[in-house]
């Protein structure tokens, strides 16, 4: 059966039926991959960085105050430093005198007569100081082996106890 002059015969109408649907398959396939691949997208971009290099980290909170601090340059080494809701610091671990000394301060003012103070030092010697505002008690072992306790009074009055 012939068709009329211009008009798709019914083998040629489903040929161009198939064509019609294949270009709207493929065009659907665009729309959901493109969509599929903006939301792959921002999840690979949010991969662990695998080196992340700086001198000085602060780590804050949702106030936007300090609470951490990592540095590699104070005291002639690295310093991580921990702060109170008013960014005093609590604590502090250090490498000193050009990674000689290893020292934690614990405290509100260590060294000041409210903290304690831990260090290892590269000689071997290792000492603990207890600080308080009526006296501090300082235990440690020297560079040769030989152990020490000072109690020292508000006053700056000491007395040592050591095994030399």
């Amino acid at each position: 059966m012939e068709a009329a002059e211009g008009r798709p015969t019914r083998g040629e109408g489903v040929e161009v039926t198939n064509r019609t649907r294949l270009v709207w398959e493929a065009a659907l396939l665009l729309v959901i991959g493109g969509a599929v691949w903006s939301k792959a997208a921002p999840i690979a971009s949010q991969e662990a960085t695998q080196v992340v290099r700086t001198r000085r980290l602060e780590v804050v909170d949702a106030r936007g105050k300090v609470r951490g601090v990592l540095t590699a340059e104070e005291a002639g080494g690295p310093l991580l430093s921990l702060y109170d809701d008013k960014e005093k610091p609590l604590a502090t671990l250090a490498i000193v005198d050009g990674g000689k000394t290893i020292g934690l301060t614990l405290g509100r003012r260590p060294g000041a007569g409210d903290g304690i103070v831990l260090a290892v030092a590269e000689d071997g010697s290792k000492a603990m100081l207890l600080e308080s505002k009526k006296g501090s008690a300082a235990v440690g072992i020297d560079g040769a082996g030989a152990p020490t306790v000072e109690l020292t009074d508000n006053g700056g009055s000491s007395r040592t106890i050591s095994s030399k």
